[in-house]
């Protein structure tokens, strides 16, 4: 009986001190920059990291800012031909998006996804203004996103 008062004495005496103690955490590395882009919408804000991260480039791959899927399976393709990714409208292009191309002295386009992510009016207005366009896209995200990988 004594051993067992011995034990739950003890097993109290740690429980009710636990809370107590202290433990000490230490960050292994807090020299990290971090800045943080923003604009009025994501079309400036596509503008705004382009321009942050370029000062010239080639190559801008274009998607659309109303379908997600495309733009994310197109960073494969934009790290490979070191470009910006570029948001639009699909029936038309913000004014934040031509003026990064501007910017950037940009001269091909790599339009990702179908005429319905971003539409054939959009494609026109890029070559009529002297850029060299290609579209790469599927019947589906799933085959725009082979296409890329291709």
């Amino acid at each position: 009986m004594i051993k067992k008062f011995f034990k739950l004495l003890l097993i109290f005496t740690v429980l009710a001190l636990l809370p107590f103690s202290s433990i000490t955490a230490f960050a292994a590395d807090t020299t990290h920059t971090i800045n943080r882009f923003s604009g009025a919408d994501r079309y400036v804000t596509s503008g705004v990291i382009a321009l942050s991260g370029w000062t010239q480039s080639s190559y801008a791959v274009l998607a659309s800012g109303e379908n997600f899927p495309d733009a994310i399976s197109a960073a494969p393709l934009a790290k490979k031909y070191d470009a910006p990714i570029l948001l639009s409208k699909t029936n038309s292009i913000p004014e934040e998006t031509l003026d990064a191309i501007q910017k950037l002295k940009v001269k091909n386009i790599i339009i990702i996804g179908g005429t319905g992510s971003i539409s054939s009016k959009v494609e026109k207005q890029l070559t009529t203004s002297g850029l060299a366009v290609t579209r790469i896209f599927g019947q589906d995200r799933y085959e725009t996103c082979i296409k890329i990988a291709e």
